[in-house]
């Protein structure tokens, strides 16, 4: 196959398609992944792609746990895209080559990129571990654990040897694994077994349905898919720089008026009001983008040590609680560099009362559109 042997040539990496669908003692690195859709797909979903890609990315970063793989990904982008192609894979050829594809990733600094698409069986990625090839196509009625499979390619993991590969493609262990009658883990086609899949990476140091869930490396039948991706974890956590870092302190302007985010009156108290004011590089203008996982942050102003809450429409600072939902936000990119930051706890975004220009006009909430410029924000 074409592709196949380009691939191999330049990374020793194939073209795997799913027909469907270490211990943890450090600090997990945050993975970023930008997920595409196209119509057929967002009429799947009830019109409600970003919804359903946070509840596949939580059930996906609860497999990496449960598999002691320190890896937690990231969702930094749920975007409209059409992509041609005759079937799954002409899809996924197209999409590595789409100009606007690759620009949305560069923009979000996306690690990882996956369309969800009507085409074909239900997923395909590539086989490595390399940037230029960390692209996946999944159907949406697959689910989360199809996308976790093919995300498991581009990591470098193979199938399982019931199914014919006897090697990832940095390690021989970098496979699935599956006990009949018992358990198929992520990486296998678990139907080979005779049994259901567990929704966990290979890994001979837990245990799937009451069975060791992999087999120790240098056994002949060796298979630890989490011990794979903890050597590697660190590489593909840097094959696009990251945009918006957790711990960093930005300024978050408005499209519409060209002013800064602001506490009023540089005020350290609670329910001090959220304001627009001319950008001047104050403190109370400086907000850390503070990483709570599962693709949500909290805004915590950097001259009070406060978070950006929100209740019944009104934005305002109070002490920061990290399980709170009315201070958690997901960045949604509504193009040339800027976002829209949706609450949790609402549902809604983030506006310029008004799509007022004028300083003092109150940050407020508002049904979330990508359209209006007034809740189009940048972090510079």
């Amino acid at each position: 196959m074409k592709i196949k042997r380009k691939i191999g040539n330049m990374i020793r990496a194939g073209l795997a398609v799913a027909l469907m669908t270490a211990v943890s003692a450090v600090q997990a690195v945050t993975v970023d992944l930008l997920v595409l859709y196209d119509g057929y797909s967002a009429n799947y979903f009830n019109n409600q792609p970003e919804t359903a890609m946070q509840n596949w990315v939580t059930q996906i970063n609860n497999a990496y746990q449960d598999s002691q793989v320190d890896v937690q990904l990231r969702l930094v982008g749920v975007m409209p895209h059409e992509e041609a192609g005759s079937d799954m894979g002409a899809v996924l050829e197209n999409l590595r080559v789409d100009e606007e594809a690759n620009n949305l990733r560069n923009q979000l600094g996306a690690d990882f990129v996956t369309q969800i698409h009507q085409q074909g069986s239900c997923g395909i990625a590539y086989f490595a571990v390399a940037s230029e090839w960390a692209w996946g196509v999944v159907g949406p009625d697959c689910g989360p654990m199809t996308m976790a499979h093919e995300l498991g390619h581009n990591m470098g993991l193979a199938h399982s040897r019931r199914q014919g590969d006897e090697s990832g493609t940095r390690y021989r262990y970098g496979l699935g694994h599956g006990v009949d009658q018992t358990f198929g883990s992520i990486m296998t086609y678990h139907w080979l077994f005779d049994a259901p899949r567990v929704s966990k990476f290979s890994n001979p140091r837990i245990t799937c349905n009451g069975e060791p869930c992999g087999v120790e490396e240098g056994q002949p039948d060796e298979a630890d898919a989490a011990k794979a991706i903890q050597n590697i974890r660190g590489e593909i956590a840097e094959f696009r720089p990251t945009t918006i870092s957790g711990g960093s302190s930005s300024t978050l302007l408005s499209r519409v008026s060209d002013k800064c985010v602001d506490v009023s009156d540089r005020s350290t108290d609670n329910y001090a009001n959220i304001v627009q004011w001319d950008c001047w590089g104050g403190d109370n203008q400086q907000f850390e983008w503070k990483n709570l996982g599962n693709g949500y942050h909290q805004l915590v102003a950097q001259h009070s040590g406060k978070c950006i809450r929100v209740s019944d429409g009104d934005v305002y600072q109070y002490d920061c609680h990290d399980n709170y939902w009315s201070e958690m936000f997901e960045r949604i990119s509504s193009g040339s560099g800027y976002y829209i930051l949706k609450n949790r706890g609402s549902g809604s975004c983030l506006r310029v009362e008004n799509s007022s220009v004028s300083n003092g006009a109150n940050i407020v909430l508002a049904s979330c559109d990508t359209g209006w410029w007034s809740q189009h924000f940048s972090f510079e």
